[in-house]
């Protein structure tokens, strides 16, 4: 069974140095999920070029999307990514749903 240790909080926050210091001794194990593409790019940047770590198979640093669908993948359920206007009618459907059947108010 895998171990897993989960740490959230801002970017900005003194976690940031402590999932840094986690991601280098466990380099090639662990996997920091992020919010957006641009902060899995920057982060695994960072971590390349200041800790001289060498590349790594597959994506140590990625989004939650990102990692579902890999997950899906490996699993061997092929993945169809929506794009924005697909997801805005997705949440607006199901938000007008809930909203009719009286499970959320304003």
């Amino acid at each position: 069974m895998a171990n897993v240790k989960l740490y959230t909080g801002a970017s900005s926050s003194s976690r940031a140095q402590t999932i840094g210091r986690i991601m280098r001794e466990r380099w090639g194990k662990a996997l920091l999920v992020v919010p957006t593409r641009t902060e899995a790019r920057q982060r695994l940047e960072r971590l390349l070029l200041d800790s001289e770590l060498p590349g790594a198979w597959g994506a140590p640093v990625l989004t939650l999307e990102d990692l579902a669908a890999q997950i899906l993948t490996d699993a061997g359920i092929r993945v169809h990514r929506i794009g924005a206007m697909e997801r805005r009618m997705l949440v607006e459907g199901v938000v007008r749903r809930l909203t009719d059947d009286g499970k959320l108010t304003d």
